[in-house]
């Protein structure tokens, strides 16, 4: 069904890169920094440096929780309180480990598509900083923004049609 290494690393690389490079980046940026933009894209509210970079590492930390905790907590609810389709099939004794494996490698690909869109809005906030007008560029954030809700449409079609048939079931014969 899948190994959940692959997300994960691609979480951590993703989370350690952005940590770096706005690590890289903080000796360079100004104090206070714009923090805040309207429709725009222009600068409506200002904050410390130092503050900036402690809610890049909130938005890193939160971004984790689908990565790494979810699975977690999910594999320890009983099937009555977890709602799948064909759940008793899924979370048969037999077949349970294999399923919260499985939702463990989707949730570290979700995790890892989050992490990657907030990284994104960060960098664009971060680069807004260096401009003169403070200007934040919505136009490139937007193509990420659809990038990731493409993602998301395809990821939960993937995740519905996984658990819509049961082994020996054919497409043709669900409802």
């Amino acid at each position: 069904m899948g190994n959940s290494g692959l997300p994960k690393l691609i979480y951590v690389l993703l989370a350690a890169a952005g940590l770096l490079h706005f690590s890289f980046l903080y000796p360079q940026l100004p104090d206070p920094m714009a923090s805040h933009f309207n429709a725009s894209g222009a600068a409506t509210a200002w904050t410390p440096k130092s503050g900036f970079f402690i809610l890049i590492t909130i938005v890193t930390l939160a971004a984790s929780v689908p990565v790494f905790l979810v699975p977690r907590a999910m594999a320890k609810l009983p099937n009555d309180k977890i709602n799948l389709p064909n759940k008793e099939y899924w979370l048969a004794p037999e077949r349970r480990a294999e399923t919260m494996g499985y939702l463990g490698v989707q949730m570290g690909w979700f995790g890892s598509a989050l992490l990657a869109l907030l990284l994104c809005g960060l960098y664009n906030a971060v680069a807004a900083n260096f401009r003169p007008d403070h200007h934040f560029d919505f136009v490139s954030f937007y193509v990420v923004l659809a990038a990731f809700l493409a993602f998301i449409i395809v990821w939960l079609i993937r995740l519905l049609s996984h658990f819509a048939r049961v082994r020996g079931d054919s497409p043709r014969s669900l409802p």
